[in-house]
């Protein structure tokens, strides 16, 4: 693209002005657009060190639920629709193949890492506003990783600028083998991240078989009960102390070899009904 300017700046300003000239669809190698407004809610250092920043959400996960769903992914469209073919290619082909990995009945866990691309968010303003002395500008902004945002690593406890590797693994593998990755957003809660990744892993790899779900307590919402209990996918999940658990959870009881509780005077527990939710069972 010929030009003639004067910074670095001039000549991004320049690119984004021709961008759908030059190429129709400059955002197909993102899943975000180039150009959109700034975040309106930002990620906040967590109150007390070592803890996962506060959820900033716009939508439920209820509302995430049913959305995904419904929802019909194209695996061409993808921007990482190459890269993934390799990796089913080379390596989780490879997993099946030597009975590491048994797709017909998996038991799905998560990890995730973080991905720094650089030390500060990339972007500019693409409007006139400051040359006309207007100093609250909302206008878009051109964004140079439009996928990557700002997010709180609270291993290191530092804000980072990048992305969220959320892993499905095989629980049930040795060395929880990889099965699905996805590159989220770091301002992603975890709750959002997991359904994000696994309704498009259903979608890509639809021979896939999935009967266990072990998350911990980030995914701890009742929308993720009332999916496993409709489909049949058994639930491992950490209660969050959050929502109301202070002491240590059911330390009343034992399990037995027959995986029946047992109450404290060495008897067998019955059911006794269900919660008024119809999320689990009463035991007495």
């Amino acid at each position: 693209m010929p030009i003639n300017s004067g910074s670095h700046f001039a000549y991004q300003d320049s690119v984004v002005k021709n961008l759908r000239k030059y190429y129709p669809n400059p955002d197909s190698d993102n899943l975000s657009s180039y150009i959109h407004p700034l975040k309106e809610k930002k990620v906040k250092k967590p109150k007390q060190k070592g803890s996962k920043s506060e959820s900033i959400e716009k939508i439920t996960v209820t509302q995430l639920f049913s959305n995904l769903q419904t929802t019909d992914f194209s695996f061409d469209d993808q921007p990482y629709a190459s890269l993934f073919k390799i990796y089913h290619q080379e390596f989780l082909n490879i997993s099946v193949e030597k009975n590491l990995i048994n797709p017909s009945s998996l038991s799905l866990s998560r990890d995730g890492t973080l991905v720094v691309t650089s030390a500060r968010e990339r972007k500019h303003r693409v409007c006139d506003c400051i040359e006309n002395c207007i100093s609250d500008c909302k206008c878009n902004h051109y964004f140079s990783q439009p996928d990557c945002d700002i997010g709180w690593d609270s291993s290191r406890d530092c804000f980072y600028h990048g992305y969220d590797l959320y892993m499905l693994v095989a629980s049930d593998s040795e060395s929880d083998l990889p099965v699905f990755p996805l590159l989220n957003s770091t301002s992603k809660h975890d709750s959002h991240g997991f359904l994000e990744t696994f309704f498009r892993m259903k979608s890509f790899l639809p021979n896939y078989h999935v009967n266990k779900w072990l998350l911990d307590s980030a995914h701890d919402a009742t929308p993720y009960y009332r999916y496993c209990r409709k489909n049949r996918v058994t639930l491992f999940i950490d209660i969050n102390e959050k929502r109301g658990v202070k002491a240590t959870y059911k330390d009343n009881f034992t399990i037995g070899k027959d995986n029946i509780s047992i109450c404290r005077t060495g008897r067998k527990m019955n059911h006794d009904g269900s919660e008024p939710m119809g999320e689990g069972f009463i035991l007495q």
